[in-house]
């Protein structure tokens, strides 16, 4: 189970953050990854706390998409190895793993399968020159497209524009790419693609 904190009440201390992914995790049969979004939940978990709740036996890891990259490096320092941290924030993939990031949970690897495949294997094998290659010509410029026109509508319309799903609906309060918009994100898609071998 992939778990934010509270999306209402924000924790009017670090203990409260703590104590309610422990009580999570003591009701849970399954495995739980923590969820650093702040953008959608009550704020950023402090890696203190993280680090604090990585000897819980059923907290597994965390998927950190708060998009401040310092904020992963204190995680990767502050967990034991056994604790995966896994990056959402699919612009900092290729720097999160060669700072020892134990992979990614991102919405574009939904469009670009292949480039995250190969990504991994260019930082396994020590290729930082083809994983920066690869975040420069393709997650970077459709990550800036999606953020500026709504990740998950945009995102949607890139996996259209790949021919992965027919439709680009999004449930609301999300709105649906107008057409313009639609053929930004397909020209960024094609432009990316070209750029990879």
């Amino acid at each position: 189970a992939i778990v934010p904190p509270p999306y209402f009440h924000a924790a009017n201390a670090p203990a409260g953050n703590r104590t309610f992914f422990e009580r999570v995790a003591d009701g849970s049969d399954l495995p739980v990854y923590l969820y650093n979004i702040p953008s959608c939940a009550s704020g950023p978990l402090a890696p203190d706390t993280v680090a604090a709740l990585a000897d819980h036996d059923a907290i597994h890891g965390i998927k950190d998409t708060s998009g401040d990259f310092s904020a992963v490096e204190r995680l990767l320092a502050a967990t034991p190895d056994s604790f995966r941290v896994l990056q959402g924030y699919d612009d900092h993939f290729v720097g999160a793993g060669a700072m020892g990031a134990d992979g990614g949970i991102n919405a574009l690897a939904n469009v670009f399968p292949g480039v995250f495949a190969s990504l991994r294997d260019a930082l396994a094998s020590g290729d930082v020159e083809e994983a920066r290659h690869l975040q420069r010509t393709v997650l970077s410029p459709a990550f800036a497209v999606c953020l500026d026109h709504g990740f998950a509508p945009a995102t949607k319309a890139a996996l259209v524009a790949r021919g992965v799903v027919d439709d680009a609906t999004v449930r609301p309060p999300l709105v649906e790419l107008d057409a313009d918009a639609r053929a930004t994100v397909r020209t960024v898609v094609e432009g990316a693609l070209d750029g990879v071998a």
